[in-house]
């Protein structure tokens, strides 16, 4: 069973398989033990380029690479309670976000609903203060009621107006692969399966740097087919098992339901 390799180990994994640099934590040439002391992810003394920042751009820019050739944005369903406003509570209820997401990446929200306890589910439409304003209704003058309309602002979001009894907030989100923000941290939202197509991805953002060296032609010219071979294989997914795994609120869509009437006319 594969395992997730933090980003030091990455480094490690990198150089040792697909830039034939031995990490300072295996067995030395000449001596046959590690350098005393060596850690994951250090860079050895005698081969210091790459080093240890210019891996961690390039895995970061390999990530990139992958979600921008396979389109690569999966769609997910969260939801979580919000407590009810009490009486004479004006403007919006705000949401946070980054608590909510957690280690997620945020690419979009696509659709929120609210739903309570006597109403049904109510899809709610994205708004702006700036609207507000240019229809003379502020925000902040809103009284509490049933949510109808949400906001963004930063990393919140503000459920418009506040709700008067507790409910559950749902959203449908877009989100994408990403890479580890520090050393003890592993690459996120990407099956492990395909953790390999990025490390070889990495590899070659690091030899394309010195593209002219003929062994770094001849590394490129092995690693450049396995890659577009992985990225391959990661749309496949993608666009197989993964769009039939994509989650849905359970009812039929305002432009499904539309027509439905307008066909009844």
């Amino acid at each position: 069973m594969a395992i997730a390799l933090n980003r030091a180990q990455i480094r490690d994994r990198v150089r040792r398989v697909y830039l034939g640099i031995t990490p300072p934590i295996d067995p030395q040439p000449g001596t046959g033990a590690p350098v005393p002391g060596a850690q994951a992810g250090d860079a050895p003394t005698q081969r210091p380029d790459p080093s240890n920042a210019v891996l961690n751009d390039c895995l970061e820019m390999a990530v990139a690479d992958l979600c921008r050739k396979c389109d690569y944005h999966e769609n997910r369903v969260e939801a979580f309670p919000v407590a009810a406003y009490p009486a004479g509570f004006s403007g919006p209820a705000w949401v946070g976000l980054q608590e909510f997401l957690g280690s997620a990446n945020l690419r979009d929200i696509k659709r929120v609903v609210w739903t309570d306890s006597t109403h049904p589910p109510t899809l709610l439409q994205g708004t702006s203060w700036q609207t507000r304003d240019r229809l003379q209704q502020p925000q902040e003058a809103v009284p509490c009621g049933l949510p109808v309309f949400y906001l963004l602002q930063g990393y919140e979001l503000g459920l418009l107006p506040a709700p008067t009894a507790a409910g559950t907030l749902s959203m449908l989100l877009g989100t994408s692969p990403y890479g580890p923000v520090t050393d003890q941290d592993i690459l996120r939202q990407l099956p492990v399966d395909f953790h390999e197509v990025v490390f070889v991805g990495a590899a070659i953002r690091s030899l394309s740097r010195i593209a002219e060296d003929a062994e770094a032609q001849a590394k490129l010219s092995t690693l450049v087919p396995v890659w577009l071979t992985g990225v391959g294989e990661v749309m496949t997914y993608k666009n197989g098992a993964l769009r039939a795994q994509q989650p849905s609120f359970g009812f039929a869509s305002y432009r499904v339901g539309a027509g439905l009437r307008r066909n009844r006319r």
